[in-house]
Formats: structure tokens, sequence, C-alpha cells
């Protein structure tokens, strides 16, 4: 019995789509007010804020490297990560509703360090889910 083993590179490549997915979210109030509104039992600011650890291993990004994450992304996402430290303690550990959450000045300070991580990303776009680069 042969096993179905995704190769480690074409996980880290759909880690890095999913990562382009979350910080679109994350950069646009918009967008965080469209997914409040398509699930409205979550708290869309906890998410943003528990989301990141789901798809990154810690402050050294571990694993992250190329040919899947360029030099400029792997920066964009430290940096990221500082600011989204920041944020983690400068809030409550349960924030309040979204449009409350929208008015904290650490919530537009995530959001542009959101924007500007996604801008170097949207540099190569989205990778293959299915075949190594």
């Amino acid at each position: 019995m042969g096993e179905d083993r995704v190769p480690e590179q074409i996980v880290y490549q759909r880690v890095r789509n999913r990562l382009i997915e979350y910080l679109a979210v994350a950069g646009s109030f918009e967008q965080q007010r469209e997914y409040q509104a398509r699930v409205p039992a979550v708290s869309v600011p906890n998410e943003i804020i528990n989301q990141w650890e789901d798809w990154t291993p810690g402050a050294n990004l571990l694993g992250f490297g190329p040919p899947v994450f360029t030099s400029d992304e792997l920066a964009a996402l430290k940096a990221f990560g500082i600011t989204w430290e920041r944020v983690v303690r400068g809030t409550p550990k349960q924030l309040p509703s979204l449009e409350e959450t929208l008015t904290l000045p650490q919530w537009e300070e995530l959001r542009a360090a959101a924007e500007a991580a996604l801008n170097v990303f949207e540099r190569r776009g989205r990778l293959p889910e299915h075949e190594p680069l």
C-alpha cells in the first residue's frame, strides 16, 4: 500500500496561500465586516488574532524559506509578527465586537501591517497547491 503523503514543499505552498488569504482579511476592515456578516456567531477580531498562530510556527518562522518564501516575504511576515505581538499585548484577551475593535488604534496598526505584508506577497501571488514550483 502506497502512502499518499503530500510533499513538504506543497504543504508550505498551501500555507503560504492561506497566509495571503489571512493577510487580505486582516488588512481590510471591509473584508472583516464581510466575514462577520457571513459568520455572525464568530468573533472576527479574536479569529484574526488566533489564525495568525494557526498559520505560522512562531517568531522564527522555522521551515519557511526558499523557494516557497522569498527573503522579502519572510521579512514581511516577521514585521507583521512583531506588530501582531504588540497588538496582542496592548488589547484585551477577549476583544470587543468587531465595530468596537475597528476603533482601536492597535487594530489600525495591525490592519496597516497586514496590508503592507500582503503587498509584498502579491508580487508573486498565490502558488500552485498541487505541484511544486
